[in-house]
């Protein structure tokens, strides 16, 4: 009996710690942030923050109100001819990032994501390159898209497009928590039985023992 409660108390504190709830995950919005605000700015989410700025010199890229399908409330776009690359920073690092996107020009053009760890002189852990559509029924003919990157960690971005102009929103990170393999479960498991078994070895030694010292008293 004491075996069987020894094993499912182990096999108990494995079910919970698999069953404990990742932490929340970011996302900015641009809600927050007044209109007409121009790079650089931070904002916090779920206490990462964030901080938006250009590679270029100067503020080309700015909050505004969308005017957008998919993109909704506040955005931030560059709203100038020139091509811009927008760049954000956070104060933690990720490894999954989506945002929602919207280029000034034909479905042909592409916007890409670029992936740094280190900050924005960083090395390139990685990028992401999406092209938009043109959602049915839109008020305006801008494609709209939603790119994403997963793998190695990061914790600076930088976000170009071949448009001479585009808006996101939304941008979303999480650090997934990794589901344990089959062979990992099963040494844990095997481990809480062989403890298990170690302390019911030393139970029976110990009685045992005192078995035979009363025998010989």
């Amino acid at each position: 009996m004491r075996k069987r409660i020894i094993t499912v108390s182990g096999m108990s504190l494995l079910a919970i710690a698999l069953a404990l709830p990742a932490a929340a995950a970011p996302i900015f919005t641009f809600d927050d942030v007044a209109a007409f605000t121009t790079v650089p700015f931070s904002s916090t989410s779920e206490g990462i923050t964030a901080t938006f700025g250009e590679l270029d010199a100067g503020a080309a890229f700015l909050v505004g109100i969308s005017f957008f399908s998919t993109l909704t409330g506040n955005v931030l776009l560059d709203a100038d001819p020139v091509p811009h690359t927008l760049t954000v920073t956070f104060s933690a690092p990720f490894n999954v990032i989506s945002l929602l996107f919207a280029l000034n020009g034909p479905e042909t053009n592409t916007f890409t994501l670029t992936a740094l760890l280190g900050g924005l002189g960083g090395a390139i852990v990685g990028s992401a390159t999406a092209t938009g559509a043109i959602p049915p029924g839109a008020a305006f003919s801008f494609p709209e898209g939603q790119i994403s990157f997963t793998g190695a960690l990061f914790d600076a971005i930088e976000l170009t497009s071949s448009a001479p102009d585009f808006a996101i929103d939304r941008v979303a990170l999480s650090s997934p928590t990794p589901v344990p393999e089959p062979g990992t479960l099963f040494m844990v498991a095997l481990g809480s039985l062989v403890i298990a078994s170690r302390r019911v070895i030393q139970g029976a030694s110990r009685s045992l023992v005192r078995h035979h010292r009363s025998g010989r008293a």
